[in-house]
């Protein structure tokens, strides 16, 4: 099976810049706040969950796994979020959610993760596109990839499209616009 196959790290760790500084994990929507939809989406489709988050870590242990702060102060990207929980991570494959996805399925999870495993002599990481633009909120990795990203160090400049771009990538068709929309700003809520 390939969920145990799998670790995962929900992504809950920006400034929320777009939401006038408010911690995105934890603003509501459809009745249960946005971490919740990644916690649900990651549990089904892995057997280790981890949230990179930089405030509200208290909350965010509430749900029962382990979180990690940035390994460089003021809130370094995602990149960096990857790079802290990179060595906590034992599993062949890692699954990233942004923690701004309440719209993501299981099968759109387990289509990615399937074709980075049945690829894994071609690709370090599978993502979702549309018109050529890389679907990031979701992404599908050999742990390898994560593991070299933090023993390099050299995110702090680069953007997570830039580093996917650097990897053997395997990019597979969005089935759905509506999966992918994430919630940015107040206008969204």
């Amino acid at each position: 099976m390939t969920q145990r196959q799998f670790s995962s790290i929900i992504l809950a760790g920006g400034k929320g810049r777009r939401l006038n500084g408010q911690d995105k994990g934890l603003i509501h929507y459809r009745g249960a706040p946005l971490i919740h939809y990644a916690f649900q989406s990651a549990q089904a489709c892995s057997s280790r969950t981890l949230i990179s988050a930089n405030r509200n870590i208290e909350y965010y242990q509430t749900l029962g796994v382990e979180v990690v702060s940035d390994s460089t102060p003021n809130f370094g990207g995602p990149l960096c979020g990857l790079s802290a929980c990179a060595p906590l991570i034992s599993s062949k494959f890692t699954l990233v959610i942004a923690c701004d996805m309440p719209g993501l399925s299981h099968a759109i999870i387990s289509a990615l993760q399937e074709n980075l495993v049945s690829n894994v002599d071609s690709f370090d990481a599978a993502v979702y596109e549309h018109h050529g633009r890389l679907e990031c909120g979701l992404m599908a990795l050999q742990t390898s990839a994560i593991k070299a990203l933090a023993e390099q160090q050299q995110f702090r400049d680069q953007s997570i499209k830039g580093w996917l771009k650097s990897l053997r990538l395997s990019t597979l068709k969005i089935p759905s616009n509506q999966a992918f929309t994430n919630l940015n700003r107040p206008l969204d809520f």
